[in-house]
């Protein structure tokens, strides 16, 4: 039986919903540690997700104020979207035909349930060995 995403989702994850600031995502990001945050509407459904390298794009342009924008303003309007119950290996070949490295989780009215990282989905199907003797030398 093939695994589902659902094993391996990271749960528990920070959101903010679409009307909220840049600031106040970004704090979010900041306080939380987050690799990404998924940006919801007022249902609760997914709008967007929000990457840092948004931030970084937002905070180069001229005059950009993170208290007057809103996150839906800067975000990914289009993440790739997978159900709990997609199989890793489908997962993973999204990931690749979309160039994404993210994957929000969605139940069936489309709210956020989890993320997965394509870094995720590297360390369950090649977990890092205990053996460093193994590993090749970066030595020039």
């Amino acid at each position: 039986m093939e695994r589902s995403i659902a094993e391996i989702m990271l749960t528990g994850f920070a959101q903010v919903a679409s009307n909220d600031t840049v600031a106040t995502a970004e704090a979010l990001i900041e306080s939380e540690g987050c690799e990404a945050v998924p940006v919801t509407n007022p249902d609760g459904s997914l709008f967007g997700l929000l990457l840092p390298h948004h931030l970084l794009h937002f905070h180069r342009r001229p005059g950009a104020n993170a208290h007057a924008t809103l996150a839906w303003e800067i975000c990914d309007m289009r993440p790739l979207v997978v159900s709990p119950l997609a199989a890793l290996e489908d997962v993973a070949f999204a990931m690749l035909d979309t160039r994404r490295p993210l994957a929000v989780v969605v139940d069936e009215q489309l709210r956020p349930r989890g993320l997965v990282s394509s870094h995720g989905l590297l360390q369950v199907n090649f977990p890092p060995r205990d053996d460093s003797a193994s590993r090749p030398s970066r030595r020039r």
